[in-house]
């Protein structure tokens, strides 16, 4: 926008030296020294005029991440499969425990809810490992509720400083939807190169508002956490997670009274992948560039690679 201004101010300036000087007598070096106060004064009230313009504040996503579960909702996704397994005697380790817990506690039947086999557990250890096939029962429940971290770098084109008031992420697939909000922003170096034992090492408190000064831009890693979560009919209902199938990604900010979206590159999700979640893996979701994917064609043939332009040897 200002490259164009500048170039149709030195049009309109240089226009009108031309005319003045075929309608006039000033001389070659007088209609010179007109141009230059003229694109100079042109270049001075538009930086004025600039400062009086709105706010706008672009978001770029450079990085998208599934992140896995949180210690909180594995323990809880190993509380429901305990509850599971004990009252369905789906596995051999279901059956034993089952049985171990009637004989320790003297009991003719287990316990008829979680809540009665909660307050009977205080002060013991359950020994089980959570298996596939109880696990994939789980999916698309309210204990597989799955965090999503994405790099973000916001940046305000205009000379006033603004505030991004709200950032959400909006997450769509064929029979549920999700509204996700940041809470959290990460330690990438920690994040990123797994060095950490617990989801609280690598979580930093999210400052707000998200201030910008007039022609900057900031980027940082902001961790979301879904806040509600709705059925294809419209109807809320927080007891449902991501299932396997295919997700629409759009994020929704505002800032100065204003609201704009950005879509994100489209996630696909298997079973396997929400499987490998549970234990606190990540999926990142990365489109490779066109330049990314020459490259790598290129190193696999073992070939040179084609930068347009020749480099020689000195």
């Amino acid at each position: 926008m200002r490259v164009a201004f500048y170039l149709s101010a030195l049009i309109v300036v240089i226009i009108s030296g031309i005319y003045l000087w075929k309608e006039s007598r000033f001389a070659t070096a007088e209609l010179i020294s007109i141009i230059a106060v003229g694109v100079t004064l042109s270049v001075a009230s538009f930086s004025i005029f600039s400062n009086y313009l709105p706010p706008e504040v672009k978001l770029v996503s450079f990085n998208m991440t599934v992140s896995g579960l949180p210690e909180l909702n594995r323990d809880w996704l190993l509380q429901e499969g305990v509850w599971i397994d004990l009252t369905r005697g789906l596995t051999e380790e279901g059956k034993k425990l089952a049985q171990t817990i009637k004989t320790t506690f003297g009991l003719k039947q287990l316990p008829q809810s979680r809540e009665e086999l909660s307050n009977l557990m205080k002060g013991h250890t359950i020994n089980y490992n959570l298996v596939d096939d109880v696990a994939k029962l789980l999916i698309g429940k309210k204990p597989y509720s799955i965090p999503v971290i994405i790099g973000i770098s916001a940046i305000n084109e205009s000379a006033k400083a603004t505030v991004i008031d709200e950032i959400f992420l909006t997450i769509e697939g064929l029979d549920r939807k999700f509204l996700y909000r940041p809470f959290f922003t990460v330690d990438a170096s920690k994040f990123f190169t797994r060095s950490y034992d617990k989801t609280r090492d690598f979580l930093k408190e999210m400052t707000h508002p998200f201030l910008l000064q007039g022609r900057s831009e900031k980027a940082d890693y902001f961790y979301f956490i879904k806040e509600k979560s709705f059925k294809d009919n419209g109807a809320e209902d927080d007891n449902i997670e991501f299932s396997p199938g295919n997700y629409k990604l759009t994020i929704t900010y505002n800032f100065d009274g204003r609201t704009r979206t950005i879509r994100l590159p489209d996630i696909s999700l298997t079973e396997k992948n929400l499987l490998e979640l549970r234990g606190g893996g990540a999926i990142q979701n990365y489109q490779p560039s066109e330049l990314y994917k020459s490259l790598v064609s290129g190193l696999g043939r073992g070939a040179a690679l084609d930068t347009g332009q020749d480099i020689k040897a000195k």
